[in-house]
């Protein structure tokens, strides 16, 4: 149950990394989008980790696809030189991937909490 609960953790702070400040420091988005974030999606949003996370009922499949789409798209825009720039428009389609990430799995954890009550 301690795995469920740090993957569960570790699958949401990754989601909640899209959060930051797309006005702020360039340097500062860029080292976040190409080396944190990046990291974390290909780690946490891992076909493993999000079928562990499925199974338990955490996720549903549309936030599962939602997280493989978001994964696919990471690993392209860190390979191309031409998305260099963090406020391109390709990483705002990520970041607003992942804001509708967050939103589904609040609505699920939400519609479950509902269930059991």
């Amino acid at each position: 149950m301690e795995d469920l609960k740090a993957r569960t953790e570790w699958f949401d702070d990754t989601a909640n990394l899209c959060g930051v400040d797309v006005n702020g420091s360039a340097e500062v988005l860029e080292g976040v989008l190409y080396e944190d974030f990046a990291v974390s999606v290909h780690t946490f949003f891992h076909p493993d980790n999000l079928a562990v996370l499925a199974r338990a009922g955490i996720l549903t499949a549309e936030i599962t696809d939602l997280c493989t789409l978001i994964r696919d798209q990471v690993a392209l825009l860190t390979e191309m030189p031409e998305t260099a720039t963090s406020r391109s428009q390709k990483w705002a389609a990520v970041i607003s991937a992942c804001e509708q990430v967050r939103v589904l799995k609040q609505e699920h954890t939400r519609k479950k909490r509902d269930l059991q009550q």
